[in-house]
């Protein structure tokens, strides 16, 4: 064989094994068009194997199509904004003088950035948040969300002493105690996503347990993915223990939201995407899997229905079998238009002129939230809200 044409073998085979090293998920989804789709995946020391890595994020975050993407572990910061540049679709966010840097990928069509800045920065923090917690203020059609990513003290012997100031799972406690204030004095009617690699269990036994800051709190926190973590492990974040250390908490503003059909919380299983499985996607990617949540989006944001200052009000709210609609009677013929949490139009109720009230019979209707419109010449007069309950 001549030089020249093993020189251009060597960069054929070169080429090939770049390509071999990085597959398509044609069967990997998550994102919907009606939810904000928000998820926090440890990505483990970024990028583990190089190009191969971040040819495979890449065709990993195109195929989930999430708005929001909350990062841990980001290692070298000129590879993660070359991951940026490919991605048609989104921008990112780091921090580039950071350890294991934190960092976002948004979606530039569906996300507006409002505000993207750390908290507890300043050394005297630097025990309970060895990476500050990074927060993005975001408008997703015409909502506002706050997202804190974080990423705690990792390890520890599984017993909390509150005691010693060096114990790993008193700095985790600590770090959630100083959230919960932060949320208190800066976002307390706020709709807060916290996330993360949270390294510890939140079904620990009680005296354990670094969260118990806000599972003693019910009607102000929720665990979207405490269902995963009382589940069969095979679901959860972290395969190697096994254990769930990745979570997502919801603050109350959130909660009538994620209730409606259509939002959900999983561990995305990538593993199961990769030829090799679990072992490949470690080798290739990361140790942990992500864990993402879709969270119905409001019919007001997602059509636009923005409510008038004039409310249209209905008796009784919530509905049971039946509801009264009372309105200024008008003098030309309306219409009171229905509409489900999606923002779908399930019943137009004409109204004569010179009418004050109609009744309202759902039937075949879905117990959740719903909205309800008054119109007059194709004007909106009134605009409500209301809860169906069906049983």
């Amino acid at each position: 064989m001549k030089k020249h044409d093993y020189i251009i073998l060597l960069l054929a085979l070169l080429i090939f094994s770049n390509k071999a090293f990085t597959q398509t998920f044609p069967d990997l989804h998550f994102g919907t068009n009606n939810t904000l789709d928000v998820v926090s995946w440890n990505i483990e020391w970024f990028p583990k194997e190089g190009q191969t890595t971040i040819n495979n994020v890449k065709g990993i975050i195109d195929a989930l199509d999430a708005e929001i993407i909350a990062i841990q572990e980001i290692d070298s910061k000129t590879s993660f904004q070359q991951l940026i540049d490919q991605l048609d679709d989104y921008d990112g966010y780091y921090l580039n003088d950071d350890y294991q840097s934190l960092a976002y990928l948004y979606k530039k069509s569906e996300i507006e950035m409002m505000e993207r800045f750390e908290i507890y920065t300043t050394s005297n923090y630097w025990s309970p948040f060895p990476r500050s917690p990074l927060i993005l203020k975001i408008k997703f059609r015409n909502e506002i969300y706050y997202i804190i990513n974080n990423h705690l003290k990792c390890c520890g012997d599984g017993d909390l002493d509150p005691y010693d100031t060096g114990d790993e799972e008193a700095r985790r406690l600590r770090a959630c105690d100083l959230l919960d204030d932060y949320i208190l004095d800066e976002l307390s009617d706020a709709k807060v996503i916290v996330l993360g690699d949270m390294n510890d269990e939140i079904t620990d036994r009680a005296q354990d347990n670094v969260f118990s800051t806000f599972l003693s709190k019910p009607a102000e926190y929720s665990f979207a993915d405490m269902r995963i973590a009382e589940s069969s492990s095979s679901s959860w974040s972290y395969p190697d223990w096994p254990s769930h250390l990745d979570h997502i908490l919801l603050t109350n503003e959130l909660f009538e939201q994620v209730e409606q059909d259509g939002s959900s919380c999983e561990v995305i299983r990538l593993d199961d995407h990769f030829y090799g499985g679990f072992n490949e996607y470690e080798n290739k990617v990361s140790d942990h899997r992500p864990v993402g949540i879709r969270i119905k989006a409001e019919a007001q944001g997602l059509f636009n229905f923005n409510p008038s200052t004039l409310q249209l009000i209905n008796s009784p709210n919530p509905i049971t079998e039946s509801t009264v609609f009372t309105f200024p009677a008008q003098g030309a013929k309306g219409e009171i238009a229905i509409y489900n949490s999606s923002g779908i139009l399930i019943e137009n109720i004409n109204i004569n002129e010179n009418t004050n009230s109609i009744i309202w019979h759902p039937q075949n209707q879905f117990e959740g939230v719903y909205y309800s419109q008054f119109r007059v010449d194709n004007k909106i007069v009134s605009s409500g809200k209301m809860i169906l309950l069906t049983h």
